[in-house]
């Protein structure tokens, strides 16, 4: 979660680095957690879309094709009427509901795409 917040401070200042995150990171906005679907992986940040690609027994993102315009002026103006607005009434209307069904969530492992880095390591 701090990573989550973190960049989101980066956004919110314009203090994103150059786009050279590293292997399996999203070229757009550095984030590494996506949205698996299939063969496909979205970005829930940005929006970027990737094939999730079997390389030597590894996973591997390619985002060739898929890049988004999440930071576009149009992207933004998307964004704000489409999603956010959209969605933040809904949400609130069931916050509660959505608080409750995340309790049954709790101390289940999740399997990531990229592994959590080992303590010590």
């Amino acid at each position: 979660m701090h990573q989550v917040r973190e960049l989101g401070r980066k956004v919110a200042l314009g203090q994103m680095p150059p786009a050279s995150y590293g292997e399996n990171t999203c070229p757009v906005c550095g984030s590494d957690f996506f949205y698996l679907e299939g063969n496909e992986a979205e970005c829930p940040v940005c929006g970027s879309r990737a094939k999730v690609m079997e390389e030597a027994g590894e996973l591997r993102l390619d985002f060739s094709e898929g890049l988004s315009k999440r930071w576009t002026p149009e992207g933004l103006h998307e964004h704000v009427n489409d999603w956010i607005k959209r969605t933040g009434v809904r949400f609130m209307q069931v916050r509660h509901q959505v608080k409750e069904r995340r309790k049954r969530l709790e101390g289940i492992p999740i399997q990531w795409l990229k592994r959590p880095k080992e303590e010590g390591g």
